[in-house]
């Protein structure tokens, strides 16, 4: 082969690769290790909740259990909550929050919120690569919030002004949203 030609082929792969790199899709990091907590769940009096019981995770009002449920007699569970997609310090994706970041207050739940279930006082802080004993008891009732609704979001409201959201309490008693 001579030199001219080889020069050509260089030359056609340069000019190949540099069409070609701007088309191809960046690069996306992995999410971090998730979190997990383990335990025993019991009800306000101290009794095994039993199995087949939801457990449920929340992280800003967001469930991110997976619809874990406790898998023997004595209310064992264990949870897996996925962390946000990071590269470097910032997450992947600002606007959508895929999992924990590190710091949250991760809340536990018996039920799924929506039209029943009760909060369990212990709470953990979302950490990567953790696996953490979280024994859960159920707050007694004066303790446990209202279950609200979100009635609807408006995020691109027609009238060009601010983003909106309606709230519902569908219960008799005053809800502070305050916090």
């Amino acid at each position: 082969m001579s030199f001219s030609k080889v020069v050509r082929l260089a030359v056609a792969i340069v000019v190949a690769s540099i069409l070609l790199i701007p088309l191809l899709q960046g690069v996306k990091a992995p999410p971090l290790v998730p979190y997990e907590a383990w335990g025993v769940a019991q009800d306000t009096g101290g009794a095994s909740l039993g199995v087949n019981q939801p457990i449920r995770t929340f992280i800003d009002g967001v469930d991110y259990s997976n619809l874990t449920g406790t898998y023997r007699a004595d209310g064992s569970y264990q949870t897996q909550i996925l962390g946000n997609w990071y590269i470097g310090a910032t997450s992947e994706t600002p606007t959508i929050k895929e999992g924990g970041d590190p710091g949250d207050p991760v809340m536990f739940a018996h039920g799924d919120m929506t039209t029943s279930g009760l909060v369990f006082r212990q709470k953990a802080g979302w950490s990567t690569a953790t696996f953490q004993n979280v024994d859960l008891k159920e707050a007694i009732g004066t303790k446990q919030p209202a279950l609200i609704k979100i009635y609807s979001i408006t995020t691109r409201p027609t009238d060009l002004l601010s983003q909106y959201a309606y709230v519902c309490n569908p219960t008799a008693s005053p809800v502070d949203l305050s916090n």
